[in-house]
């Protein structure tokens, strides 16, 4: 099975109306029920292709907003701890896990 492409399509669609380009703008163009279901089937075919194009670009540009918020959340959340460390200065807290009591 070959793989669809819009490129294939618009290619097979094209050929369809190929005549119309030798003819004048008078002219009548008549397609048989053939060349009618082949242009029916590809604009099925490139509607689909290009909902699917429309749904693989949303999800780039979210995944890319994804990793923009996470950067500015990482920014953030290091900009508090530092300025939670600078308000600390000098205090340090020791654990005591031996059970000496120092009151």
């Amino acid at each position: 099975m070959t793989k669809s492409t819009l490129k294939l399509h618009l290619e097979k669609l094209s050929a369809v109306f190929q005549e119309a380009e030798k003819m004048k703008a008078d002219e009548t163009l008549v397609l048989d029920a053939l060349s009618a279901r082949t242009v029916a089937q590809t604009l099925k075919l490139l509607t689909k292709q290009v909902g699917l194009l429309e749904l693989e670009v949303s999800i780039l540009r979210d995944s890319e907003a994804g990793v923009r918020l996470a950067a500015t959340a990482e920014q953030l959340a290091t900009g508090e701890l530092a300025g939670m460390l600078d308000a600390a200065g000098a205090n340090v807290i020791r654990p005591n896990f031996g059970g000496n009591r120092h009151e």
